[in-house]
């Protein structure tokens, strides 16, 4: 069996492949015997134009014609973030052909109560965020819950801010996401595979941690918690998970 070379990154909600900031790159220096691709999802950035699926699987289907298209058909890993993750786990489950090992960051699914997988502090964030058209303003609604390290908020505001500014997105897509997500269980196939590897926050102010803790207790998969940082990881302390990375990928 040939190595796989190829490791694809995956946003969250209403996330776009530009809210990763210097990660990508990051990790490409650390990993060059990796290609690393970031791929959208539907309906934002690159794939504004196109409607999200209301489904995990039809989004899933989409994003693997796009990530056979940026691998060339190599098999690859996957990182995703969220619902970058819910959307990681579909994908090994109806495409184990094409995928390696899923690492999955601060997600949730259907197992765990509505007020735990989004916070019920942040709803109302969340929404406000949805309806905004200022662009700035919508991203600075939401980096407070995303990130518990002063610093990274400093450099995600700034980096996100030069991202609003350009970022598209169609206009059905929080409603088309968020429903996605809220039927979401993992495939039953997946209990004890050491193909998953789960990371979690126990600062986590967007998305409590208790959802990860429910998907290990029911599906067995190893996992690292995480003791302070936030939801996005890749801001909050990139080191620590470039490390984790570097040991599940190795």
């Amino acid at each position: 069996m040939s190595a796989v070379t190829d490791i694809i990154l995956l946003r969250g909600l209403l996330r776009s492949q530009k809210h990763w900031g210097p990660f990508p790159e990051e990790m490409q220096k650390r990993f060059p015997e990796f290609k690393i691709h970031c791929v959208e999802l539907p309906g934002i950035g690159e794939e504004a134009s196109q409607a999200s699926p209301l489904t995990l699987k039809g989004i899933a289907e989409k994003v693997n014609a796009k990530a056979q298209e940026k691998c060339a058909g190599r098999k690859s890993h996957i990182v995703g973030v969220s619902l970058g993750g819910m959307v990681g786990l579909e994908l090994v489950s109806l495409f184990p052909e094409n995928y390696g090992k899923v690492l999955v960051i601060n997600t949730s699914s259907a197992l765990s109560p509505k007020t735990k997988r989004l916070r019920w502090q942040v709803w109302s964030r969340v929404l406000a965020a949805a309806l905004q058209t200022n662009k700035v303003k919508r991203e600075a609604l939401v980096i407070p819950y995303l990130a518990n390290s002063t610093t990274a908020q400093k450099a995600m505001e700034e980096s996100w801010e030069r991202t609003a500014k350009d970022l598209k997105m169609h206009p059905l897509l929080p409603v088309a996401q968020l429903r996605a997500a809220s039927g979401f269980v993992p495939d039953e196939k997946l209990k004890n595979s050491t193909q998953i590897y789960l990371l979690h926050s126990l600062g986590d102010l967007f998305v409590d941690p208790s959802c990860s803790e429910v998907l290990i207790k029911e599906y067995h998969w190893p996992f690292k918690t995480h003791p302070w940082a936030g939801h996005d990881l890749a801001w909050d302390d990139p080191e620590w998970l470039l490390t984790e990375i570097q040991s599940f990928f190795s």
